[in-house]
């Protein structure tokens, strides 16, 4: 239920914002590879492939061409298939991406650390209350969240390791609505 809730949400944002959502977005957008993708020299797939760029990789959105988004990375300008890119929250805020959020790793502290674990308690990786410190109980913790959901359990917040938070709290949110 809950893989199929979190394919269901990532599918509505990328259709959003492959068709309608993105034809109203102010552009440029910045957006990242879903997956590895061919930037292309023009908008179909027997169009010329310019080079290959990695999964997670930072592009911006310069125009709609159909299913296909016109995308500049570096001084690079080229086409890409609309599903194989996500957007970043500033197209569409529900769709949380961590980019705005720092990258948070054993001896990290502050609030983010703090807001951290306070969301590793509600989902039920970590106990006590949130002190602000990464210390080896939240590093178990976070290990142990990104086992579960198949990230590389690297104790690294990153990028992947907030998206996967985000979409645990709402998934709790929309079991929590239904009944």
């Amino acid at each position: 239920m809950k893989r199929m809730v979190t394919f269901a949400l990532s599918l509505l944002a990328l259709l959003a914002f492959a068709t309608g959502a993105a034809a109203s977005m102010s552009l440029p957008a910045q957006a990242h590879l879903k997956t590895n993708a061919h930037l292309r020299r023009g908008p179909s797939a027997d169009s010329e492939s310019m080079m290959i760029l990695m999964q997670g990789t930072e592009l911006t959105v310069v125009e709609i061409a159909g299913g296909w988004l016109r995308v500049r990375y570096g001084s690079n300008d080229g086409y890409i298939f609309g599903n194989l890119i996500v957007p970043d929250p500033e197209v569409a805020p529900g769709l949380m991406t961590g980019g705005d959020r720092p990258v948070l790793r054993f001896g990290s502290k502050g609030d983010a650390v703090k807001d951290l674990q306070v969301r590793l308690i509600e989902l039920g990786f970590l106990f006590g209350e949130p002190d602000g410190y990464f210390g080896d109980e939240t590093l178990r913790a976070v290990r142990e969240m990104q086992a579960a959901c198949s990230l590389s359990a690297d104790g690294v917040v990153g990028r992947q390791t907030y998206i996967r938070l985000d979409q645990m709290r709402q998934e709790i949110v929309e079991e929590t609505a239904e009944g």
